[in-house]
């Protein structure tokens, strides 16, 4: 599919810029032909919170009013899923990390229009265009848009940088309806042209019943204080789906280059919109709690707004493609992750990076990470989304590590001062405690349960421990190096320049990462800062983070497939494990704290096995059997 370039402008509300789009304006896919669309009455399939649209046609448009005809007919080919209910706050946050500067903004004013099921507002297109790709990637469909050549948002530059952008409508991934699909499920087999209509009831004086717009959001009659409300508080459709004719406005992917339809869009299959905006401005659809009249919450009517505006009354719902135009079962759900944990698929990718990383000095150190090369894993594993926290350490443990002192503890900052004896000790008395098969043995002790253990070896004693790992099992572990850098990069395949877990832009990396710069010395609570595209936090910044592997101080560049690091009978090579994330939030020192490439996705350092500091903590992981 090829696009068009062309000037785009911000509109007043933002700053001006020039943005190069393109929008596909048909599917050139053969497909069957469309089933007959479904009637008001007729049973729709719906599972969990989407609702099964099977292809038909319909009569778009209105008689009534200017903009809204001429009244068309148009053929959708493709069946698809419709969320029931528009994009929520809580939503947006679990993908995106934080809301957005603007709805915080709100949140402080003490507006309403707040909180959890409230809907997504004051976010612009390339978020809602951002939000889509993340959540397929992080649940495991193909992404829909592609943003300068790649799917990956975590590769994507600032929004003022985007010069072409497209939507792969065969994908499975979440996107933004068309207009033509938002209008097709918003009429819900409703046929009526010749009056205004609305999503649910023909009569204006049931809107109430429907949605959430000028005349019931108000305070009192008469107020013009209307705020968004909570999400599905209204009756649904005919077809089940919720607030199509109020709380908030609603994007699609058509970009807007003129009022009302023409001849030429009698019998429009798949239409998807211009190639190019005059306005530099999308299609927006559906009411909103400020529409005083009721007249913008007809399922005809359409407004435009700036690519890069965001009002609180304007949000966004998501569709997914169906698997074939006469789909009628359920689709597949994703493999749904334990609570706190990410699924990581078997892949390959390029481990390491060449770049060269220098001091404040601008002099150029020595590097452990250059030698890039393509790593396999062939084991799936859920990696916990968050470093172990001083909480989770002591629900298990009972007791802090010994140079944790009291005043030190915060229940939600990571654990630190373990060495990997301890995180050993620790990840088999979780797993016992779970009913898992233990990953870890200590040759000589009979048990795996770390109770039996006794002290572990100081680093003065002579007789220090050796410890196994099985990786076929499916209790709590370690991460292996190549395992938390293929997790870390998310997709994200950069080796000749540095990036972070969530960003290959310096500029955006404090929203992702505490470092020397923002962290004033000190850890913080996990997940303060956005996750990368696969949902994990803090994998550049805050603690460090212990691996499995015995340390190397150098990778070769043959491709290896689990890798686990050196063996050596000799302790003096054996004492020394891989610590991930070479940055240190505790120092301000210019050499390790300040500068961003020392938390790469590729920074690595070494620390001893029966140690711990106060900077270094870990993560757990588990194989998927």
């Amino acid at each position: 599919m090829t696009h068009k370039k062309s000037a785009l402008l911000w509109g007043a509300l933002c700053t001006s810029l020039l943005l190069a789009a393109g929008c596909r304006t048909s599917d050139d896919d053969e497909e069957d032909s469309p089933r007959p669309s479904p009637s008001q009455t007729e049973t729709v399939t719906k599972v969990g919170e989407f609702v099964y649209i099977p292809a038909g046609s319909f009569r778009m448009g209105s008689e009534k009013g200017s903009g809204r005809g001429p009244v068309h007919t148009v053929t959708l080919t493709r069946s698809y899923w419709i969320c029931e209910h528009e994009v929520t706050q809580k939503e947006y946050k679990s993908v995106m990390g934080a809301l957005t500067t603007k709805l915080t903004e709100l949140a402080e004013s003490s507006r309403g229009g707040y909180g959890d099921d409230y809907p997504m507002n004051c976010v612009h297109w390339f978020h809602e265009l951002e939000y889509c790709n993340r959540r397929s990637i992080k649940e495991g469909y193909t992404p829909c848009y592609t943003v300068n050549g790649s799917t990956n948002p975590a590769s994507w530059p600032a929004y003022s940088e985007w010069t072409t952008y497209s939507c792969n409508f065969t994908a499975n991934g979440y996107r933004l309806p068309t207009s033509a699909e938002w209008e097709y499920a918003a009429r819900a087999g409703d046929t009526t042209t010749d009056v205004l209509s609305y999503s649910g009831t023909t009569d204006i004086s049931e809107l109430n019943d429907y949605a959430w717009w000028g005349e019931n959001s108000v305070s009192a009659p008469g107020a013009y204080d209307a705020s968004a409300k909570e999400v599905m508080t209204r009756k649904p459709n005919a077809w089940g789906i919720y607030d199509m004719s109020g709380n908030v406005r609603e994007r699609v992917w058509d970009l807007m280059n003129g009022w009302g339809y023409t001849e030429a869009d009698e019998g429009a299959v798949d239409p998807t919109g211009p190639e190019e905006s005059s306005y530099g401005a999308t299609l927006i659809r559906g009411g909103a709690f400020n529409d005083y009249n009721g007249t913008q919450c007809a399922t005809a009517d359409y407004f435009y707004q700036p690519f890069g505006s965001w009002l609180e009354w304007d949000g966004f719902r998501v569709v997914r493609t169906a698997t074939s135009a006469t789909e009628t079962a359920p689709v597949v759900q994703p493999e749904q992750s334990p609570d706190g944990f990410v699924k990581i698929t078997a892949g390959t990718f390029y481990m390491g990076c060449s770049a060269e990383r220098k001091n404040s000095k601008d002099k150029v150190l020595a590097t452990n990470d250059k030698a890039v090369h393509p790593v396999t894993l062939t084991r799936d594993f859920y990696m916990s989304d968050h470093e172990t926290t001083q909480a989770e350490w002591y629900a298990t443990v009972g007791s802090y590590p010994e140079n944790l002192t009291p005043g030190a503890v915060a229940a939600q900052k990571p654990i630190i001062f373990v060495s990997l004896y301890s995180a050993a000790a620790y990840c088999n008395a979780r797993s016992l405690a779970e009913g898992l098969t233990p990953c870890y043995s200590v040759e000589g002790k009979e048990s795996q349960d770390p109770a039996t253990w006794g002290d572990a070896p100081a680093k003065s004693s002579e007789a220090q421990w050796t410890i196994s790992c099985n990786f076929d099992a499916d209790g709590y572990r370690l991460p292996t190096e190549a395992e938390w850098e293929y997790a870390a990069r998310a997709g994200n395949s950069v080796t000749d320049a540095y990036t972070w877990s969530g960003t290959e832009t310096e500029a955006d990396a404090a929203e992702y990462l505490w470092y020397g710069a923002n962290a004033e010395k000190t850890l913080h609570e996990v997940k303060t800062k956005k996750p990368n595209a696969w949902g994990l936090y803090d994998m550049s910044g805050n603690a460090r983070e212990l691996c499995w592997d015995v340390y190397e101080a150098s990778f070769s560049e043959d491709a290896v497939i689990d890798p686990t690091g050196t063996t050596s009978d000799d302790f003096s090579v054996s004492k020394w494990h891989v610590v991930r994330d070479g940055g240190n939030v505790t120092t301000d020192s210019a050499d390790t704290g300040l500068l961003l490439p020392f938390f790469s996705v590729s920074a690595r350092t070494k620390n001893q096995i029966f140690s711990g500091t106060a900077y270094l903590g870990f993560r757990v992981v588990r194989t998927i059997r």
